[in-house]
């Protein structure tokens, strides 16, 4: 009996298993209905009869009635099961083409997608698959279009940054054959920077679309200048659009608040970005005419219009709606194709994705020919925690980076040797140490205000930078919380920069080391500490007390 369940259950079809069970339901509608006709019958032969030999001869005379029922009855079962076998195979016979489609479907054949204009159960199944068919469909040329634009972009990115390591190694290999020639090594140098540069800019781009996707962004709320934003991205950009003879003029005569507070990093990141398309993207001899102006909507609250109009060789207007997509890049002929104007296509969708992260808008004009213009506007608070006449006053005392002590804390030799050579550039005195812990002992047995500053690690064995920076910012003496400590990090993300500000950090800059940004921080940081121990009067100096 188990085994026939099982096979019923399991193996049997669904043609078969109708047919057993209208066969089981008419055998026993008819046992009970020949149980019924026999039993009164026997009643009636049992009234009739008077005797054992009347009711003998009633049931011989009852015989062939009781024979033609049970032969009616048999082939009413017969019929029935051939009508019924007929009806379940049309039914059958349905679900078997619709399960035909499903598997064609399941194969990866769209054609073979089920249609029905029946309003039975079976149609509305039929119709249900069809759709979801159809969304399968419709995520299957998605996901095909994703593929083929994933690839187009790795075989882009392959040829992105292969090209700049190419030339790193080949100006490396000119170098190595000609280290007596001074005015050629001097060129490869220049060429290897603009390489490097290429290639941080390549990968900080792919980063920084992985952290948007996700959607996992912060943005940092710190005090900056955004006319000092704004004058680093411009020299960032003058030596490429010297380089493309491209003229850049800059019109910030309106602003009239700059401190503010927001995202730093992000702000420039849109700036740089947007102003190294208007010279690449520009004819040679071009221009680039940049305007500030600002709205100031109350005391807290300033928002910034910045407009980049260039005189290059513009978008298409089939292209525009498409320009801030991911990995979007407009072939429109020779003149712009990937020989002259190469780049990973997810510039523009970086720039969208901060600027609407950042509270802002962004608009784009563009004629083919004729040149683009980006419109962007960003709101900010309005920083008044800092006095700017203490500011220049700090700039005044502070006696400059020559004779400085500073504390340099990296574990990487190679970064390690880089930033002190930076340093000692400008005849620094440096101390080294390759972890926290290392760092905290060498600071805990030093004098009070030996160190002029701290650059820092974060991501260090034994004991990271945050740690360090905490340790110290709770020692009892006096220079402890005052003391400048500049984080030195690969991760930049506004989130990474929460951490380091939170640890007690003063700033944090990236890697690779932007030297003229190193110098222009350490010069500022050294210059207000050098004002607040000058201000703070002698009797305190070695009390714990923080001088902030």
């Amino acid at each position: 009996m188990k085994k026939f369940i099982r096979w019923y259950n399991y193996k049997a079809s669904l043609r078969t298993k109708i047919l057993i069970g209208i066969s089981i339901m008419q055998g026993v509608v008819l046992t009970f209905f020949g149980c019924y006709v026999y039993s009164i019958q026997t009643l009636i032969i049992g009234k009739m009869a008077s005797s054992a030999e009347e009711k003998a001869e009633y049931m011989q005379a009852f015989l062939p009635a009781r024979v033609s029922c049970i032969i009616v009855a048999v082939v009413m079962f017969l019929m029935s099961i051939i009508i019924s076998d007929f009806l379940i195979s049309v039914v059958v016979k349905r679900l078997g083409k619709l399960k035909d489609r499903a598997n064609g479907v399941a194969g990866g054949d769209m054609d073979m997608i089920p249609k029905s204009d029946a309003t039975d159960e079976i149609g509305e199944v039929t119709n249900s698959i069809s759709i979801m068919a159809e969304n399968l469909k419709k995520k299957a040329a998605e996901a095909r279009a994703a593929d083929s634009t994933k690839t187009d972009f790795l075989a882009r990115m392959s040829h992105d940054i292969r090209t700049p390591m190419n030339a790193i190694h080949g100006m490396v290999e000119i170098i190595k054959k000609n280290p007596e020639d001074n005015r050629r090594v001097r060129d490869c140098i220049r060429k290897i920077d603009i390489s490097t540069s290429h290639l941080l800019v390549l990968i900080d781009e792919i980063l920084d679309m992985s952290k948007l996707e996700s959607g996992d962004v912060e943005i940092a709320n710190e005090c900056f200048d955004i006319g000092e934003v704004l004058q680093r991205s411009l020299e960032f950009a003058l030596g490429q659009a010297e380089e493309r003879d491209v003229n850049v003029y800059m019109d910030s005569s309106e602003l009239t608040v700059k401190r503010v507070i927001g995202s730093r990093l992000y702000t420039e990141r849109v700036f740089i970005n947007l102003l190294s398309n208007a010279i690449k993207f520009n004819k040679y001899n071009g221009s680039v005419s940049i305007e500030v102006s600002e709205n100031v909507v109350d005391r807290q609250k300033v928002i910034y219009t910045f407009s980049i109009e260039d005189s290059g060789i513009g978008m298409s207007r089939e292209f525009i709606g498409n320009a801030f997509e991911p990995f979007a890049q407009e072939k429109t002929g020779k003149e712009n194709g990937r020989t002259n104007f190469s780049g990973t296509g997810l510039g523009l969708a970086i720039v969208k994705k901060l600027v609407e992260a950042m509270g802002g808008r962004i608009e784009l004009q563009s004629e083919i020919g004729e040149g683009t213009r980006f419109t962007f506007s960003l709101p900010y608070m309005i920083d008044r925690s800092i006095d700017e006449a203490e500011e220049e006053r700090a700039n005044r005392i502070g006696t400059g980076l020559k004779g400085s002590h500073m504390l340099l804390v990296e574990d990487n030799a190679l970064n390690l040797e880089i930033a002190k050579f930076m340093l000692e550039d400008k005849e620094v005195i440096v101390d080294t140490a390759v972890n926290g812990k290392e760092a905290v002992k060498m600071f805990e047995k030093s004098a009070p205000f030996t160190y002029d500053l701290i650059l820092m690690d974060i991501m260090m064995p034994e004991m990271d930078g945050v740690e360090a920076t905490k340790i110290i910012r709770n020692m009892m003496r006096a220079d402890a919380k005052i003391v400048p400590i500049v984080a030195l990090s690969a991760n930049t993300y506004a989130e990474d920069v929460k951490v380091s500000h939170d640890a007690g950090m003063d700033e944090h800059l990236s890697k690779p080391i932007d030297v003229e940004r190193l110098y222009e921080v350490i010069t500022k940081l050294k210059g207000l500490y050098d004002a607040k121990r000058i201000e703070r009067p002698y009797s305190q100096l070695f009390t714990g007390d923080s001088l902030k």
